[in-house]
C-alpha cells in the first residue's frame, strides 16, 4: 500500500506520493491538511471528543523535505477544545491548523427532538464507473480512487474518493484524517480556466456534523471567481449514509509561470 509519509516522532519525511499536482517538489495541500488533522487527533482530551471544525493556514508551499509537527490544546475544557498544530521545514513555520473538539454524549438528544433529515442530506448518486486522476510522475492522487458523479461547465462537480493508500505509513486513516485529507480537493478554478493557469488555495475550512461511517466520501464542489483573479470553491461533504459536513477554500488563480 502506497503511503504519502514515513513518521518518526515528530519528524515527518515526505514519500514520493506526497507531491502535490502542480509541482513534483511540493507536497500536496490535502496531505498537509490530513497531517496536521492527525496530529491534533493524538492530543489528549478529558472527555470523549470529536471534531467540529478543522481550518488551516497553507499560504506558503512545503517542500519534499522532512518536516516537524508540532500540537497543542490552546483551550483544554471539559465540554469544549481547541486545538493547534504547527509544520515547520528547517524550523520555520509554513502551515498552521486550528481545530475545535466538542465533547459527544451520545443520545442525549431525545428521538422526538432530532432534527429531521432533509432532502439535500441524502448522498448523491455514486457512479459504478471510476475516472483516474493519475499523473505522469507519482502524486497524492495515487492514494485515492475516484468517481465523478456529475459536473457542469467545468464550474462543479459531484467526485466520490476512497482512500486506497494511506496517508502514514503503517497506519490506518482514522475518520477524521480521512475526510480532512479529501476537503482540500474541492474543484479549483484551473478546470474552467484551461492550460496556463494555475489555481491554488492558500487556505481550507471544513467543519463537520459528524464522523463518516465509510471508506468512500464524496464532494460537491462548485467554484466562483471574479476577475481580479480571486476566488472560492465550496462544497457540501457526504459519506454513503449521508451528509457529514461542509468545506470551503479561497482561490489564487493566475497565470502559469
Amino acid at each position: 500500500m502506497v503511503a504519502a509519509y514515513e513518521i518518526d516522532g515528530d519528524r515527518v519525511a515526505p514519500t514520493e506520493f506526497a507531491a502535490g499536482p502542480w509541482s513534483e517538489e511540493q507536497q500536496h495541500g490535502a496531505c498537509l491538511l490530513g497531517l496536521l488533522t492527525r496530529f491534533m487527533e493524538r492530543v489528549p482530551s478529558a472527555q470523549p471528543m470529536r471534531f467540529t471544525r478543522i481550518t488551516a493556514d497553507l499560504s506558503r508551499a512545503v517542500p519534499m523535505r522532512p518536516v516537524t509537527v508540532t500540537a497543542r490544546a490552546l483551550r483544554d475544557g471539559r465540554r469544549v477544545q481547541s486545538l493547534e498544530a504547527l509544520l515547520l521545514v528547517d524550523g520555520e513555520v509554513t502551515s498552521r491548523a486550528t481545530a475545535t473538539r466538542l465533547r459527544v454524549d451520545p443520545g442525549i438528544i431525545p428521538t422526538e427532538l432530532r432534527a429531521p433529515e432533509r432532502a439535500d442530506d441524502a448522498p448523491p448518486p455514486f457512479p459504478e464507473a471510476g475516472v483516474g486522476w493519475r499523473m505522469d510522475r507519482p502524486s497524492f492522487h495515487d492514494c485515492l480512487e475516484v468517481r465523478t458523479a456529475e459536473q457542469e461547465d467545468r464550474l462543479g462537480a459531484r467526485t466520490w474518493f476512497e482512500m486506497t493508500g494511506t496517508l502514514v505509513a503503517g497506519e490506518e486513516p482514522s475518520p477524521a484524517v480521512r475526510v480532512a485529507s479529501i476537503a482540500d480537493l474541492t474543484i479549483s478554478a484551473a478546470g474552467r480556466l484551461g492550460p496556463g493557469w494555475v489555481s491554488i488555495n492558500p487556505e481550507v475550512s471544513l467543519q463537520l456534523e459528524r464522523d463518516p461511517r465509510s471508506d468512500w466520501l464524496c464532494v460537491s464542489s462548485v467554484v466562483r471567481f471574479t476577475d481580479d483573479g480571486v476566488g472560492m470553491s465550496e462544497g457540501e461533504l457526504h459519506d454513503r449514509s449521508g451528509r457529514i459536513g461542509r468545506c470551503a477554500k479561497s482561490l489564487l488563480n493566475h497565470r502559469a509561470g
